[in-house]
């Protein structure tokens, strides 16, 4: 029986004795004491609350027949006060019908004790729900310091990502299917004024696929500020990615180089499902399909780097896509696809961007994307 009496489980943790009657106090209290608790004391319902809300006990051990507030009433408001904190009721009483216990359990009782009370039998009981309380305080303890880790990731991949200022030029957005986004959409300038983005696309989601994305942060602002294409840009973050990656773990990724003055853009696309030159009027009028693997999956002696050159003959945008837009899904189940993205696009609307995620909302209704949405337009 030593492990009843393991004061670990114990110390720290307090139970609160209702109970009008000062004997069975005495020997609730000594039973408690000789295992490590605290034990605060209440000889009525009214009481109990006043002591509950001053001293936040762990574990209540509740006598149903009491003078004035009895122990039903009393259970109800203390699971009130509790919130979303579990304090576990037991319920002590000589009451044994079967309509006696469940009126206990619907006033919030989570266990019974019957009088006179087995002293063994209420150490079991209290032990099992120091066990549970200690594994929900640890819980509680482990999301906290999740949470803040969380935080501080977040503050670093928002200081990692330059601001995306450039009006008409660019226009996006990444909606997450949690904290973190395992898409990123980056954009900068070169010196002779080309506007060069990347949408890219980690495996997965969540803090692991945004992990994986972080080295094409580096390299992409680093070589745009050196006037280096879209192709050198490819071949210098899948050489990295490759290395440093672990088995399995790649990035779908886009690049695209608008080049105003010539009216013509230089697309690089390894592993986006939908890239596109869409005219104003929403016409598709070229489609740069994946022409290389995802950037970190092959080696330096596999890679195959192509990108190609379109002229634009007439005004129009540049657009990209991840695949968790295409393959969100509705009520249904049914895949959003690219028939359906095609007709967004040939929507007569000024704001291309807000009337997309409009509609993406109206499609999946209640049932969430699985996968991280990501898109940009780049007009031209």
């Amino acid at each position: 029986m030593s492990h009843l009496l393991s004061p670990p489980h114990f110390v720290g943790l307090g139970v609160l004795i209702v109970d009008d009657t000062p004997l069975s106090q005495l020997i609730l209290e000594a039973c408690i004491r000789s295992m490590g608790m605290t034990v605060y004391k209440a000889g009525s319902g009214g009481e109990a609350l006043e002591v509950f809300e001053r001293e936040q006990p762990d574990i209540v051990l509740m006598d149903v027949m009491m003078p004035g507030m009895d122990g039903l009433e009393a259970t109800r408001r203390i699971k009130a006060m509790s919130g979303t904190r579990w304090v576990p009721v037991v319920m002590i009483t000589a009451l044994y019908s079967d309509d006696d216990i469940v009126n206990g359990l619907r006033a919030g009782a989570d266990d019974y004790l019957m009088k006179p009370v087995n002293v063994v039998i209420l150490k079991s009981k209290l032990t099992n729900l120091a066990q549970t309380i200690r594994q929900q305080q640890e819980l509680r303890e482990y999301r906290k310091n999740a949470e803040a880790e969380s935080k501080l990731a977040m503050q670093v991949m928002q200081r990692l990502i330059r601001p995306m200022d450039f009006g008409a030029q660019l226009q996006h957005t990444i909606m997450p299917t949690s904290t973190f986004s395992g898409d990123v959409i980056l954009a900068g300038h070169t010196s002779d004024g080309r506007l060069q983005a990347v949408l890219a696309d980690g495996t997965g989601h969540g803090l692991a696929a945004a992990l994986t994305v972080i080295p094409v942060i580096d390299v992409f602002y680093g070589m745009t500020d050196k006037d280096m294409s879209v192709e050198h840009i490819a071949r210098e973050v899948n050489g990295k990615l490759h290395k440093i990656l672990p088995v399995g773990r790649f990035v779908a990724a886009v690049l695209v180089s608008l080049d105003y003055r010539a009216g013509s853009m230089t697309v690089w696309n390894g592993g986006i499902p939908f890239a596109a030159f869409v005219s104003s009027d929403g016409a598709i009028l070229h489609r740069w399909h994946s022409a290389s693997p995802p950037l970190g999956l092959l080696d330096e002696t596999q890679y195959e780097n192509v990108a190609e050159t379109y002229c634009c003959a007439q005004d129009g945008y540049f657009f990209a896509c991840s695949d968790g837009l295409l393959e969100a899904e509705d009520e249904r189940g049914e895949l959003l696809g690219e028939a359906r993205l095609t007709e967004w696009l040939r929507a007569p609307v000024s704001d291309k961007v807000a009337f997309i995620v409009d509609q993406l909302r109206l499609f999946v209704g209640d049932n969430h994307p699985h996968d991280d949405v990501s898109f940009l337009i780049a007009p031209i």
